[in-house]
């Protein structure tokens, strides 16, 4: 029986949203149809080697390893309007011999892809790489027996640059199919497809980009650059550089109103403040005490700036641009975040080791707490705020209800001794958090246990952790009423796909055909179970796609076998294999216990092929019991 393969490499979004517009269940099979005065088109487009979406296939056949674009349109089928605001999302199934799509329940997943919903990146800035990892944390696709191994390089991403050089920051999109780096020697801005994992492009922006902020409810990414005592902004719907606005001198960060950008410019005691509608300067707010860290309150509608040598925050009025108080701390003051509800906001002193609670709605210090050695970055996991400190190897969390709940929890054995302002991250969903290690070449995973945080796993990445970035890529609507989603799909064969809300649910069928024009093809022919402290013959078969003559030149071909933690390590071996003939390779291997096991193959010449790391997985288990 040969070994199922989940080929499949895609990030979707499991989101709820409640839709008062739309009364009545849809189900459509394929095509175009219409229920209750509501239509539904389903088209698909496959990319090119440049990323450029090809014409619009109505037949929706897709090629195995190339990119393409799922497109969804909803309009109202009486007046032809589109049906906007929607969230939904998508689900993959694999239909079997007696699917009946039309019985398909929500909680009918027997048959359902059990894909990666993020993917994660780890930059390490003086190399000027990017590793890709191929799970994240908890939100694993893999099954669960092995969930717990950790993480597995599966790409290096060299960027642009001398040797040496380091990258200033990394951040994703906000749909997930992009990832964005500064490379401040280079002044650009480079561009990450996050599907095919390769640089597909490089933006000219002003001299010496930092850090990066992206605008709420927008396409469009703010990028500060050091040396231009400016901001460029970037269109990540087509990776295109609109407008660099000049600002002010010195170190930048950026925060956002409803209506206005606001830039601190720390050797000008300026804030600039940029129009969004149109993205003008109308001016300037001047304050005192070099202005470092910039957020805005939701809460109270106002922005706050901290001002690293007087130690003072100003509170500014995003109406009239006017100063309305001035919070007294202490100098050094640089960092401040503000809770997702906008009622507590969080600022660092890394000079006294300190960290501030200030309360939005009155203005006042709530509560001064200790922390680690130099804070320097803070996010928000549920309710807790999480600092991540650079001389000492730990993170300080701090309950947002209860200031007075706080403690300093371990994290590696190696302080960062250096601030990234995304060596903390939390994922979309809040609650889980990424720390960066970058002494131990390790990253950590952050949950709620027992009521507080702890790190819970950790995994090794190949070449050093100073920041990280989660990329979740999503179905997102691109214009009204119609709905994108990037994939890749390794695997020929015929898929169901279910678009969802709460109160529609469409399926329709693709059928992935084999791409017969490039790389390789693998298949296992290997049995699904194997029995503990038993040889084995692993068995693929490797052939030209094109052709589908047999590959007989692998030479350095090796099976790797991969079992999780047990409480005595991750379980890794390497196997080398022999060429059998007729496109066969096998290696003799011999599993030491029951469990569940991953298997991959590893060859330069592999690699070069057009082979993508994937796995199959088998059980060990003592069929006599």
């Amino acid at each position: 029986m040969v070994e199922y393969k989940q080929r499949i490499k895609i990030a979707i979004i499991i989101s709820i949203s409640i839709l008062t517009a739309i009364s009545a269940l849809i189900f459509i099979i394929s095509g175009e149809e219409s229920r209750d005065g509501i239509a539904i088109e389903f088209t698909t487009r496959v990319l090119d080697n440049n990323n450029s979406a090809l014409e619009e296939n109505h037949q929706n056949n897709l090629s195995a390893g190339k990119e393409a674009l799922l497109i969804f349109r909803l309009k109202n089928n009486k007046t032809g309007e589109p049906i906007s605001g929607l969230t939904p999302e998508i689900s993959f199934y694999v239909p079997g011999e007696d699917d009946d799509s039309e019985h398909r329940h929500l909680d009918d997943c027997d048959r359902e892809l059990n894909l990666a919903k993020l993917q994660l990146f780890v930059l390490n800035s003086e190399r000027g790489t990017i590793e890709v990892l191929d799970t994240f944390g908890s939100h694993d696709s893999r099954p669960r027996p092995i969930q717990n191994m950790g993480l597995m390089t599966s790409k290096l991403i060299a960027l642009r640059g001398s040797p040496g050089q380091k990258i200033g920051d990394m951040v994703a999109g906000r749909y997930g199919d992009f990832l964005y780096a500064t490379v401040p020697n280079e002044n650009q801005v480079a561009v990450v497809n996050t599907i095919s994992h390769e640089v597909i492009k490089y933006i000219d922006v002003d001299a010496m980009p930092g850090l990066m902020f992206l605008q709420p409810r927008s396409r469009y990414l703010w990028v500060s650059n050091e040396g231009g005592s400016s901001v460029s902004i970037i269109d990540t719907e087509n990776n295109t550089l609109v407008k660099t606005i000049a600002t002010g001198k010195g170190y930048h960060e950026i925060a956002f109103s409803q209506e206005n950008a606001y830039v601190t410019n720390n050797q000008s005691d300026t804030v600039s403040v940029i129009r969004l509608n149109d993205l003008t300067k109308t001016g300037y707010t001047r304050v005192d005490g070099e202005p470092y860290g910039i957020d805005y309150s939701n809460a109270s509608n106002e922005v706050y700036v901290t001002n690293r040598h007087s130690g003072t925050v100003t509170v500014i009025d995003p109406k009239t641009h006017n100063i309305k108080k001035l919070i007294q701390l202490s100098p050094g003051i640089e960092t401040i975040r503000f809770s997702p509800d906008g009622r507590r906001g969080v600022v660092l002193n890394r000079y006294e080791d300190s960290a501030y609670i200030i309360d939005a709605e009155t203005g006042s210090l709530i509560k001064t707490v200790k922390t680690g050695e130099a804070p320097d970055s803070v996010v928000f996991m549920e309710e807790y705020a999480l600092i991540r400190n650079t001389y000492s190897n730990d993170v300080t969390y701090i309950s947002m209800i209860d200031p007075e709940i706080s403690n300093n929890e371990l994290v590696g054995g190696q302080p960062p001794f250096y601030g990234k302002k995304h060596s903390i991250i939390t994922n979309p969903y809040g609650d889980e958090a990424v720390i960066t290690s970058p002494g131990d070449n390790r990253i950590y995973f952050m949950h709620k246990m027992y009521g507080q945080p702890m790190v819970m796993t950790s995994a090794a990445v190949d070449y050093g952790s100073d920041t990280a970035a989660i990329v979740e890529n999503k179905i997102h609507e691109t214009v009204p009423g119609t709905y994108q989603q990037y994939i890749k799909l390794d695997r020929d064969g015929a898929y169901d796909i279910v678009f969802r809300t709460q109160r529609i649910n469409a399926t329709f069928r693709i059928d992935v055909l084999p791409d017969q024009m490039t790389g390789l093809k693998t298949t296992a022919l290997f049995n699904r179970t194997f029995i503990p402290g038993s040889t084995s013959v692993l068995q693929y078969r490797i052939a030209d796609r094109r052709t589908g003559l047999p590959e007989e030149n692998l030479t350095d071909l090796i099976f790797i076998i991969i079992k999780p933690s047990t409480g005595k390590g991750t379980w890794t071996k390497r196997f080398s294999s022999k060429y059998i003939g007729s496109g066969i390779y096998e290696a003799e291997v011999t599993l030491p216990e029951e469990g569940i096991y991953m298997v991959t193959l590893a060859s330069g010449a592999l690699g070069n092929r057009g082979y993508d790391t994937a796995y199959d997985y088998i059980t060990v288990r003592n069929t006599t019991i």
